[in-house]
């Protein structure tokens, strides 16, 4: 397989179909499109750190406040199952762009928003699943992590498993890109996609290997284009926290609210057309590997 060639292509039809950024950018938005972590640096025993903190909990110790507070943590749950939805139409309708394209036919915003309305729920079911196997990986665990910590020796055995906890996350994540392609591309439930993935992971893994290990290059450029957002965000919200939230907390959380939603906003959009081009290189690659399995 010709990796860079699919490279070439993905970034061709992301710079081609610019409407389908509007996807790119739901679904950035909303999450699994973009991640960055930063490290403030910042020492917990600042003055103002305590000062600002010693403010806030007495603004929780307002009945108003609390019922003003509890009233938004509602809004944001319910702005996140439609985030959820809005991803899950986004994702199906970047993936079936790639096969209109294939067929000389013109990928739009509006007949991608009308595809991927009528996979969504498949999608979903496919989130679910994660999040199920997700838990059970977790209540398997913490009776591991519980005896480490009664018997510290035994933690040793304990790091002999996280090798195959990662390697099992991996193809966990390559066996749920390949059945949302194949939720698509072959029509298939969210169950059927998944089987019908890992069978692919299973006969092509050196293939997922190698296109992943390509995918990092563009990865990394644009993780390094992004940085600078990033750390501005961060400083900001920082300058924030330990000065005007110490003067006026309601002011100071005002305000830190329209700084993380600014800086959500920003670097969403600017990370919309590196979520198309990785939609498109992954369904690409994929598109090809199920060719193969035909012969």
């Amino acid at each position: 397989m010709d990796y860079m060639k699919k490279i070439e292509e993905s970034i061709k039809f992301t710079w081609k179909y610019k409407a389908l950024w509007l996807f790119g950018f739901i679904i950035s938005f909303f999450g699994g499109g973009f991640n960055s972590n930063f490290n403030s640096g910042f020492d917990s025993e600042n003055e103002k750190y305590s000062e600002a903190s010693g403010e806030i909990e007495k603004l929780f110790e307002n009945g108003v406040f609390l019922a003003i507070f509890c009233g938004v943590v509602i809004l944001g749950i319910l702005i996140a199952l439609v985030g959820w939805y809005l991803s899950s139409v986004s994702n199906a309708a970047l993936i079936n762009a790639v096969r209109m394209d294939k067929k000389g036919e013109v990928p739009t915003f509006k007949n991608g928003w009308a595809y991927g309305r009528t996979k969504a729920w498949e999608f979903i079911k496919l989130d679910l699943i994660a999040f199920l196997l997700g838990l059970v990986v977790v209540l398997f665990m913490i009776p591991f992590i519980i005896v480490g910590v009664i018997f510290p020796p035994l933690l040793c055995l304990f790091c002999l498993i996280i090798p195959v906890l990662i390697i099992g996350m991996i193809a966990w994540w390559i066996t749920l890109m390949s059945a949302q392609r194949y939720v698509v591309l072959k029509d298939l439930s969210a169950t059927e996609g998944l089987k019908a993935g890992w069978k692919l992971l299973k006969t092509q893994v050196s293939e997922y290997i190698i296109a992943g290990l390509i995918s990092f290059l563009p990865g990394c450029v644009w993780t390094l284009i992004l940085m600078p957002v990033g750390i501005l965000a961060v400083v900001a919200m920082m300058v924030v926290f330990l000065g005007i939230l110490a003067i006026s907390p309601v002011i100071g959380l005002v305000l830190l609210g329209i700084i993380v939603i600014t800086f959500c906003l920003v670097a969403s959009a600017l990370n919309s057309p590196y979520v198309v081009f990785s939609h498109t290189y992954w369904t690409k690659i994929i598109m090809e590997l199920m060719e193969r399995e035909k012969k």
